[in-house]
């Protein structure tokens, strides 16, 4: 029988004590069949938020998820973390961002780096032998270099430096000289037409250039099935040896006249056959070498990949906190369950490689009470 092993999930709670919950944007349904994964795998799952820290005390308000209620205790800090915290609000931010920081400079080890923007992932990616794969990204500075990339290239994407969920993308078409065709939204509300003439283009588009942080991103002409745009949503994951591996992709596919594929907005799933399931894999795997190596230490992806009607593969974006909803659409439960166990799986191989190397407090020590240091190492339990 494994030693029981204790993992934290940082993650947003609502309410207090007995009150609380973390099932927020949705996640409850995860936090439950992660926990139950966990079960078998002798992990026991902390919640936490980043306001239950006590950095000071090295201890946690952290809550056990039983039976759908979060049972809360105090803890030490866990000596691993699996981070599934979303901001919603930019205000929640800087504390999220000073609380992980605080804990990785106390020996926290992190299931994942801090996510990066859009551009600075690209700026990245760009010197490295990826870089074919890319298409042009630049800032979005001002109507001028807005201009200067559209007569660069006929399609452009315009997104929020940020963004996620396919929230506020914009996609401008230009035909012939001086015609051009938008749809997507601005400033949150959504916009379609069509203008004549530059200076026409760039009135629509100043507020852009004023407010949320956007990027301008060269379109590619991608693959369509049933008259929506097909991208691929690959998760790559670290297994129990901290070996990345391929858990699953799918074509995720837009709604008619939309202008992503996200599933947020309307997308469904498709199978991928199994001559571009070995391309994207082949790629997939050496983006994610790539991207911890510039990003630092990551257990799992979600990587964005676009197929053009010529074949060749173009890297959309990453995410750092991968859903697994894509093989629920799938019907694939079998490829669900193995997203769900490869984190903890990785994090479990951090937590014990680390204490065979140093014995570090974190793992399975007694309960401490609120507001005390924790407890010397007494050694890890069993069940």
């Amino acid at each position: 029988m494994k030693d029981l092993v204790t993992i934290g999930v940082l993650a947003r709670r609502t309410g207090r004590g007995e009150q609380a919950t973390f099932a927020v944007r949705k996640q409850g349904s995860f936090f439950e069949a992660l926990n139950d994964v966990a079960k078998t795998l002798s992990i026991r799952l902390q919640f936490f938020a980043p306001s239950d820290v006590s950095v000071r005390t090295r201890t946690v308000r952290g809550y056990s998820l039983s039976q759908g209620r979060y049972i809360p205790r105090t803890i030490p800090l866990p000596g691993v973390v699996y981070d599934r915290y979303f901001a919603g609000r930019l205000s929640r931010l800087p504390r999220y961002l000073r609380v992980r920081r605080a804990m990785e400079a106390q020996g926290v080890i992190f299931v994942n780096s801090l996510p990066a923007s859009k551009l600075a992932v690209h700026n990245l990616l760009k010197q490295t032998h990826l870089a074919p794969h890319l298409p042009e990204t630049k800032p979005l500075t001002s109507t001028k270099s807005l201009l200067e990339f559209i007569d660069k290239h006929p399609m452009v994407y315009l997104k929020p430096i940020s963004g996620a969920r396919g929230w506020g993308i914009l996609r401008v078409e230009r035909s012939g000289r001086s015609t051009y065709t938008y749809r997507g939204h601005i400033l949150g509300q959504p916009a379609s037409g069509t203008v004549r003439g530059r200076r026409t283009l760039a009135n629509l588009l100043r507020p852009l250039t004023s407010r949320t942080p956007y990027l301008m991103q060269q379109g590619i002409d991608l693959l369509q099935m049933e008259r929506g745009l097909a991208d691929v949503r690959t998760v790559v994951q670290k297994d129990g040896e901290g070996v990345w591996q391929v858990t699953g992709m799918a074509f995720r596919v837009g709604a008619p006249h939309s202008v992503t594929s996200n599933i947020h907005t309307g997308g469904t799933v498709r199978p991928v056959d199994e001559e571009l399931w070995g391309r994207v894999t082949q790629l997939a795997l050496q983006f994610a070498v790539e991207l911890e190596r510039q990003l630092g230490a990551l257990g799992e992806l979600g990587l964005d990949f676009g197929v053009d009607r010529s074949g060749r593969i173009w890297f959309i974006e990453t995410n750092t906190r991968p859903g697994r909803y894509i093989f629920h659409l799938l019907g694939d439960l079998p490829t669900r369950r193995v997203a769900l166990r490869r984190p903890l799986e990785y994090a479990r191989f951090l937590a014990t490689r680390y204490r065979r190397k140093e014995d570090p407090p974190w793992l399975d020590q007694p309960e401490s009470p609120p507001g005390c240091p924790p407890a010397p190492e007494t050694g890890s339990s069993s069940t």
